[in-house]
């Protein structure tokens, strides 16, 4: 009987010692509201409209909604509260949404996401990481001149749906400016 106990603690202690160790101080980061000069890049405002022309001719307005979120995520050892920014695009016809988010999570916001269904792409802040993009200087689209205009592709999480999201335009003073389609119907700004 007393073998048995002895193995049983030595196994217990053996099975024990694999274990991480129990936090003694919770790791709080606060990574407060997202920082002003980010803000300034994000192109839309709550409650604003905006008008794409299909290239058959009729036009489709979007309402936007903003949403600015706190959240809050731990684990037994660390925890972090952080901010973020989302906008949905709605349209007034039956097409797809359209929704832009950006965070700050563990203090750093990098990019702007962009959805368009199962669609996406994004855009990073950082200027710097602009040269694996590629941008035009000027596009003229509706006989309106954008200038620094990001030429973006649209990963597709549904790549056997017939017709999709293909590419976008966009620059960071009027939002999305072109939305192209696989089957090279278009969506432009007005």
């Amino acid at each position: 009987m007393k073998l048995i106990k002895l193995v049983l603690l030595l196994g217990t202690l053996i099975a024990l010692s694999g274990c991480p160790p129990i936090c003694t101080q919770m790791e709080e980061m606060d990574c407060g509201p997202i920082h002003d000069s980010i803000l300034t890049m994000l192109p839309y405002s709550n409650s604003q409209t905006i008008r794409f022309r299909h290239s058959g001719g009729h036009e489709i307005e979007f309402a936007i909604e903003k949403k600015n979120e706190t959240h809050f995520v731990a684990d037994e050892c660390f925890s972090v509260t952080y901010s973020s920014i989302a906008f949905k695009l709605s349209p007034n016809y039956p097409l797809f949404n359209i929704e832009m988010a950006t965070n700050n999570f563990m203090k750093q916001t990098t990019a702007l996401s962009i959805y368009l269904n199962n669609a996406s792409t994004f855009i990073p802040f950082d200027s710097r990481r602009w040269e694996t993009f590629q941008i035009v200087e000027s596009v003229n689209i509706n006989s309106n001149i954008y200038h620094n205009v990001f030429k973006l592709k649209m990963e597709n999480y549904q790549p056997n749906q017939p017709i999709r999201p293909d590419s976008l335009y966009f620059n960071f003073e009027a939002g999305i400016l072109l939305i192209k389609m696989t089957n090279n119907e278009t969506f432009s700004l007005i």
